[in-house]
């Protein structure tokens, strides 16, 4: 079909005139992809690690890491009727007043904190209150200048487990606006002892800020993990890294336990 293809549009490539057509074209090819579309998946997944989690009689902790106001944790709980094994963690003090007085997941255990590679302290831009799009690093996003921040307390995942004596993690969710890979690099011994079974990351034009590349990602979980890109109806298991995979376009991906 590709030689096909090639063959049919050969005449055009690399011409002005064709320009305009073929950007349409590479638009449309990322919809399709699920580069770009919000939230397209993410509730099948959930599906997906609770079916799983029956199978292996699994009763371990849930991590809502980026919990914002607590949408994504009110979708575990449709999936996951033990809520005292689902935690939220959102580190922006007027979100997690909102997130603390949702009335849907009081029982959800909430933590205003955020994880990073380090403890410490950082800063949290923001261009709202309740912004899902905080992040540590200052954007420019749409124009938009995030020049407001919070000063927001920073753990490890490895250090509030074991302060917390939690073993195993079934399913981390990391929706951090570009900190992913510090939040993974502070779970390492976790990931590394095979004590995390789904791991859930996004990957988009926060990484432009970060520097960060998807291949730093495929380099550190691929070791562990089988890493696949989430779709609307499924999993596409990816086998090797392909350059090709560096699209800064919003996605999101889950890792499986090997």
């Amino acid at each position: 079909m590709e030689k096909l293809l090639i063959r049919l549009f050969s005449f055009s490539f690399g011409k002005l005139k064709f320009q305009n057509f073929f950007k349409k074209i590479y638009s449309l090819s990322l919809r399709g992809l699920n580069y770009g579309n919000l939230g397209f998946g993410e509730e099948n997944v959930i599906a997906f690690v609770a079916s799983q989690a029956i199978l292996e009689g699994s009763q371990t902790a849930i991590f809502d890491v980026g919990a914002n106001i607590g949408e994504y944790s009110e979708l575990l709980l449709k999936y996951f009727s033990n809520s005292k094994l689902i935690y939220a963690f959102e580190p922006a003090p007027k979100t997690f007043e909102t997130l603390s007085k949702n009335s849907k997941i009081n029982l959800v255990s909430k933590h205003n904190i955020g994880f990073g590679s380090s403890e410490g302290e950082l800063k949290l831009y923001k261009e709202s209150a309740n912004s899902p799009l905080a992040s540590v690093f200052q954007r420019n996003y749409n124009g938009v200048i995030f020049e407001e921040y919070d000063l927001v307390r920073i753990e490890t995942i490895d250090d509030f487990c074991k302060k917390n004596n939690i073993f195993e993690i079934l399913f981390l969710k990391i929706d951090v606006e570009g900190f992913e890979m510090e939040v993974i690099n502070g779970a390492l011994e976790m990931i590394k002892s095979g004590k995390i079974r789904f791991l859930q990351f996004e990957f988009g034009g926060t990484q432009i800020h970060s520097r960060t590349f998807f291949k730093d990602f495929w380099d550190l979980l691929s070791p562990f993990f089988k890493i696949n890109k989430i779709l609307v109806d499924g999993l596409e298991e990816l086998k090797t890294y392909d350059e090709r995979l560096e699209i800064y376009s919003y996605s999101n991906f889950l890792c499986i336990l090997k």
